[in-house]
């Protein structure tokens, strides 16, 4: 542990000697003490955040977001950011009751990055993201209060970028758990995550939902071809998650493609 903080100490003011220290030296004033560390804490995260997979990093990376925000009190893209780790704490190794308290303190940053950076739409998506994410983890009827909140920040975030495919994957699941009496619909979900896939095809999470939601609507030729579809990515958005997909998508075609055999 200490050695890779070294290591990423290292890279962070090297990092800054070539894109920022030394080219500001030639051009304008010199970063105060103040703001170096502000962006090594930043950039400390953002590289803890990046190796999420690692045991324990994602954690890691809110203790160096939070330094960061203590050195700058209202930064709405720290406060986003720690939305975001807190939002992807792994469900399946995390105690429910823990993962709740995650969850809970998520939306609470979240608010606060929508309060301080309104124009932000990665602050309405991470805000909307925890709300989704607190809802599958607590259930429908003690999140109740923010079913309609998940659909009108990512409706917001589509507005201001019809192209962002983070916000279709959400809103996808939304209107495929939701029940139809809620304003929920199995067929729009769907249909909205192959939008996320045509938005972002590297993002092997966009294909992994979609082909289980196929699978639960009995529509297995379309769930096959999507399994398929997320083989043939080839340079995945986050690689050392993907092969988790990958593994995860050659278990379910090697099922339903026997089953699917007369």
């Amino acid at each position: 542990m200490i050695s890779a903080i070294k290591c990423l100490f290292q890279a962070c003011v090297t990092l800054f000697m070539v894109t920022g220290g030394v080219v500001s030296l030639s051009h304008a004033q010199t970063p105060s003490p103040q703001e170096v560390n502000f962006q090594l804490m930043q950039d400390f995260g953002d590289r803890f955040y990046d190796t999420r997979e690692v045991p324990g990093n994602v954690l890691r990376s809110v203790e160096f977001y939070k330094k960061a925000l203590k050195i700058h009190p209202k930064s709405g893209d720290i406060a986003w950011k720690i939305a975001r780790s807190l939002c992807g704490i792994d469900r399946h190794t995390t105690i429910p009751e823990t993962r709740i308290e995650w969850l809970e303190q998520g939306i609470s940053f979240a608010e606060q990055a929508v309060e301080w950076a309104p124009a932000n739409i990665r602050s309405h998506f991470w805000l909307g993201a925890c709300y989704a994410e607190y809802g599958s983890a607590a259930g429908l009827w003690k999140a109740w209060h923010y079913i309609y909140p998940v659909r009108r920040e990512m409706r917001l975030v589509l507005e201001k970028d019809p192209k962002f495919a983070g916000a279709y994957h959400v809103l996808g699941a939304w209107y495929f758990t939701v029940p139809f009496w809620m304003g929920g619909s199995r067929d729009k979900g769907i249909e909205l995550l192959y939008q996320a896939v045509a938005y972002q095809p590297d993002y092997t999470p966009h294909f992994i939902r979609l082909a289980q939601y196929l699978l639960q609507e009995k529509r297995t030729s379309a769930a096959i071809q999507i399994l398929k579809q997320v083989l043939q990515v080839e340079q995945p958005y986050h690689p050392a998650l993907a092969s988790e997909d990958f593994e995860y998508a050659r278990e379910l075609l090697s099922l339903h493609q026997q089953s699917s055999t007369p």
